[in-house]
């Protein structure tokens, strides 16, 4: 069955929408084939056309909350433009979304969900600029998103140094990437544009 057909999109969603609700009252290892199928309306049968097990629907899952999340970032353009209020942005959005990710990382999928989180990041931002390096760009931008969001666990009392260190830790990076290959390490400049001021830095 075609993964564009209608049918099969639809318990697609109703898969991952009751992996999400299973999720928040029980453990990963407690959720199984049986119970979701009957959450998502579908049998045992059909869930297997899409997954081959629980954990395969996991990773589906994390990756589709990875996107959903950067597709929501209006803030990206300032990555180019202004690394300390991109840094407090993507702080300030994490925290505010803070249950989500907590569901994730006490479930063992947080390291799945920083990857493609970071991919989808990446191949959004090509989109303002275009990289000559896609292999080194998308590395350096893996490196940033695993660099900044590990900090919250050990220092979410104190974001506003997180921030900071983001802020100076990414204009090191374009600092390097101008002085050894005449770019930005993270894609090369981008021109300036007008953003709506948001996630200010405390």
């Amino acid at each position: 069955m075609a993964n564009t057909d209608l049918r099969y999109r639809r318990t697609e969603r109703f898969l991952l929408e009751a992996f999400g609700e299973a999720l928040e009252k029980r453990a990963l290892d407690k959720i199984t084939v049986p119970s979701l199928a009957a959450a998502a309306d579908i049998n045992k049968a059909t869930f297997y056309l899409h997954y081959r097990d629980i954990y395969d629907l996991a990773e589906a899952y994390a990756h589709a909350i990875a996107e959903e999340r950067v597709a929501t970032m209006d803030y990206l353009e300032y990555y180019f433009d202004d690394p300390k209020q991109f840094a407090a942005c993507l702080v300030e959005d994490f925290e505010a979304n803070k249950e989500e990710v907590t569901k994730l990382g006490r479930n063992g999928l947080m390291r799945m969900y920083l990857d493609a989180f970071a991919t989808a990041m990446h191949q959004r931002l090509t989109r303002f600029k275009p990289i000559t390096d896609d292999k080194r760009s998308n590395m350096m931008t893996t490196f940033v998103v695993h660099g900044i969001l590990s900090l919250l666990p050990r220092y979410g009392d104190d974001t506003a140094t997180v921030v900071d260190v983001a802020g100076d830790a990414l204009k090191a990076i374009d600092e390097y990437g101008r002085a050894h290959f005449g770019e930005q390490t993270n894609g090369g400049p981008a021109p300036q544009r007008a953003v709506a001021a948001k996630c200010q830095p405390e």
